[in-house]
């Protein structure tokens, strides 16, 4: 396990945000589940990353049970954790990570309209300010 982490750096890594978040908005096909699946990705990525026992379905069934019954804000968790424990720092993370071109996006967006991008950025940020607490 220590060799798939070393090889993929972490989830700030410019891949992970090419094949998460980013890469679905610059795709222009982001939709409702895509946007709970990166979220969840990364919360239950981190949440495993720090478990005492490791055991990945304990950790995925606890993450699920909480966010089903609301003592478990998604956004929120996903937002600190890019924000280092602070939401507003979160968001302004995933703001700078969509607007700071790369090579990946910028051979997506050649198969998609502008338009379609920027309605897709916009609709994961509206999802994020929605759904975190204010």
């Amino acid at each position: 396990m220590d060799e798939i982490i070393d090889v993929n750096e972490s989830l700030d890594s410019s891949l992970a945000k090419e094949v998460g978040f980013k890469g679905d908005v610059y795709s222009g096909s982001m939709g409702p589940d895509d946007i709970l699946s990166d979220i969840a990705a990364v919360n239950l990525y981190n949440r495993m990353m720090n478990s005492e026992n490791g055991n990945f379905w304990q950790v995925m069934t606890e993450y699920n049970i909480g966010e089903s019954n609301g003592s478990i804000n998604s956004v929120d968790e996903f937002l600190k954790y890019y924000g280092d424990g602070d939401i507003e720092k979160g968001l302004e993370y995933i703001k700078n990570t969509l607007d700071d071109p790369s090579i990946g996006t910028s051979q997506v967006v050649k198969k998609v309209s502008p338009l379609k991008v920027a309605e897709k950025y916009q609709e994961f940020l509206n999802y994020l300010e929605e759904h975190r607490t204010k």
